[in-house]
């Protein structure tokens, strides 16, 4: 009878510890998807920044889909004309994350 116990004590302790674990790695893969989103979105602002100094330097420079890496993420600038100035698109993919930005810049 005592060994019954202390083998259903082991067991529910043992469940217990898995359910736990379980937990823990999905709030571990929910902080990365996180931290992966906010990197996505910086690296396709900096795309934009990117972009914004690149039309001032060269005011005929255009870009379609030119691709570049930084840090752990890639980012791809598409620049257009529209109206009285350039239509700048940043799409940056960290892991599994992709932030896309537009913005219009004056000329």
């Amino acid at each position: 009878m005592k060994l019954l116990l202390v083998m259903s004590f082991l067991f529910l302790t043992l469940l217990l510890l898995g359910s736990l674990i379980g937990l823990q790695t999905t709030d571990l893969r929910l902080m990365m998807d996180s931290v992966h989103a906010d990197q996505a979105y910086y690296l396709a602002e900096a795309g934009l920044l990117h972009a914004e100094q690149q039309a001032r330097s060269d005011p005929t420079w255009r870009g379609q889909w030119t691709a570049w890496t930084l840090g752990v993420g890639t980012c791809q600038l598409r620049v257009t004309e529209q109206g009285a100035g350039l239509l700048v698109e940043s799409v940056a993919t960290v892991a599994a994350s992709k932030q896309q930005l537009t913005r219009l810049v004056p000329r």
